[in-house]
């Protein structure tokens, strides 16, 4: 019901969130595959929006949006793995299924990274936590370089900005544990 009230609103930021949220609810009740169409929908739904609006701020509301419909369905994708991909647990099937659902989902982060960085400072907000996922992501699929070097950018543009809650601080803390002894930048 909400994404017809946001659909004939034309308020298509809330109806994207809908849709995403409608997606969420699919996984619980349906499983993964029938998720996985529930947010294709959200994503080309969004992907139009943001395509037709002619100007901002709705414009760029929309693809903040669709650099979080990115980030979700790469969150989506890990749903399909039962845990990190690990050759050492589990049958090398499983294994295998478990390495695909995390490339899908760094995919995705990618795609979501690019979008994002398109928004300037609305997306922000969406970017670094977004990067941060993707360096995970590389770090468990045992691109160690490739995630190390996106943490240690990372932690330097974090650093830079504004932080009056810490929770900046703490993103980069965490970048410094991707990056790996002695390639973290030194505190005072």
């Amino acid at each position: 019901r909400a994404e017809e009230l946001w659909r004939a609103l034309g308020e298509h930021g809330a109806l994207v969130r809908a849709e995403r949220a409608r997606a969420w609810e699919t996984l619980a009740a349906h499983g993964p595959a029938a998720a996985d169409t529930a947010m294709t929908e959200a994503l080309h739904t969004n992907r139009r929006h943001a395509e037709e609006a002619d100007q901002d701020p709705e414009r760029t509301e929309l693809y903040v949006e669709l650099g979080r419909t990115h980030t979700q369905l790469a969150r989506l994708a890990m749903e399909h793995a039962d845990g990190p991909p690990l050759a050492e647990w589990g049958t090398p099937e499983q294994y295998a299924a478990n390495v695909r659902a995390f490339e899908t989902a760094l995919a995705h982060t990618e795609r979501a990274i690019e979008t994002l960085r398109t928004c300037g400072g609305p997306g922000l907000a969406d970017l670094h936590p977004t990067e941060l996922l993707a360096a995970r992501l590389e770090f468990v699929l045992g691109h160690r370089e490739e995630a190390a070097s996106r943490a240690r950018v990372l932690a330097a543009a974090v650093r830079e900005r504004p932080d009056p809650d810490g929770t900046l601080a703490l993103l980069a803390e965490e970048c410094d544990l991707i990056a790996g002894p002695g390639r973290a930048p030194r505190h005072q």
